[in-house]
């Protein structure tokens, strides 16, 4: 066992038995990057994110609470929160639950600003708009887009074409188009002016049924990456819907991220590691060692070399200068 990983046990094992609440671990570091582990205490991680540009972090999962580092919990869900997604300014906060609702939460002073929902099921995503004024949930086979979440009036549309649980949503840049992952299999993109399905494409190259568990756009919109249960990492090109580039890996996907340059992806799952491919050439090119149980979310930050993920360990960890350079 080396230094570093007998350094970051022994860290684990202080955290343990003092509890650690939200506090963050003292920590260890190398030559690549370091971290700051922190006892999440929801249980197990369903969903993490992060915003570097105002310093803040936010996981949720089996408990009923929001959390964000350094702040006193976000009380107001009945049921299990299983996403969570600041605003670009990192000054709102979503939530969405298993008890059917999404929530508005102001970051700085924890005030629960709005609570809006019509799923008849739990809700599974939800993410804001690129402008920070709308936003897009997921639940058990459909999608809504969520017009002026924010400021309100809210107008709701609903995008249906999934057999199964919707499981990841994202939009592009400009609002035009809407991508979406299901256990169905498959990935559908989606006009959010008309609301049609654009196109469909199944994940999986062997199985058509085998689940989708991420799917995401670089940021010009130009690529779409989908992971599942299947093992794999796909690219798609997000104009022809093309099949780009199919990564096999050893490990079942639950999460992946694009780094705000495009030039990277970050990608976890059942196992303990966090893996960063080189998109240019789909390479593996680091792993990051930390967690001690499968890995359930990994962001990127949209500004700077950090990461954040979270997993069945019931730990988050925010991972800084990932890269040397940018």
């Amino acid at each position: 066992m080396n230094y570093f990983t007998s350094k970051y046990l022994i860290i684990f094992f202080i955290c343990w038995i003092v509890g650690c609440s939200d506090t963050s671990v003292e920590p260890p570091q190398n030559d690549e990057f370091n971290i700051i582990v922190y006892n999440a205490n929801v249980g197990r991680i369903k969903s993490v994110a992060l915003n570097e540009k105002m310093k803040v972090y936010s996981w949720s999962g089996q408990s009923h609470d929001v959390k964000v580092g350094g702040k006193a919990p976000f009380l107001g869900h009945i049921g299990s929160v299983n996403a969570v997604d600041f605003n670009n300014d990192g000054t709102l906060l979503l939530s969405g639950s298993s008890d059917h609702n999404i929530k508005l939460w102001d970051v700085e002073t924890g005030e629960l600003l709005k609570t809006f929902s019509e799923h008849i099921t739990e809700t599974t995503d939800v993410i804001f708009t690129m402008d920070g004024k709308s936003a897009v949930s997921t639940e058990n086979d459909y999608i809504v887009y969520w017009h002026n979440a924010v400021e309100g009036p809210i107008g709701r549309k609903p995008f249906y074409g999934h057999t199964r649980t919707v499981n990841s949503v994202d939009i592009n840049n400009d609002m035009s188009t809407i991508i979406s992952g299901s256990s169905d299999g498959t990935i559908k993109i989606w006009d959010v002016e008309s609301g049609q399905l654009i196109h469909s494409i199944n994940h999986s190259l062997r199985v058509n049924t085998i689940g989708v568990n991420e799917v995401k756009f670089n940021k010009n919109g130009s690529i779409i990456v989908s992971c599942g249960n299947d093992s794999s990492i796909n690219f798609w090109d997000a104009t022809s819907f093309l099949l780009v580039k199919n990564i096999k890996t050893d490990y079942m996907v639950n999460a992946v991220s694009f780094h705000y340059s495009g030039y990277y992806l970050a990608a976890c799952g059942k196992d303990t590691l966090v893996y960063i491919y080189n998109v240019s050439d789909f390479s593996l090119i680091k792993t990051l060692e930390g967690h001690t149980s499968s890995i359930i979310d990994v962001n990127f930050s949209d500004i700077n070399n950090t990461l954040i993920s979270g997993g069945n360990d019931e730990k988050v960890i925010v991972w800084y200068n990932v890269f040397s350079e940018d």
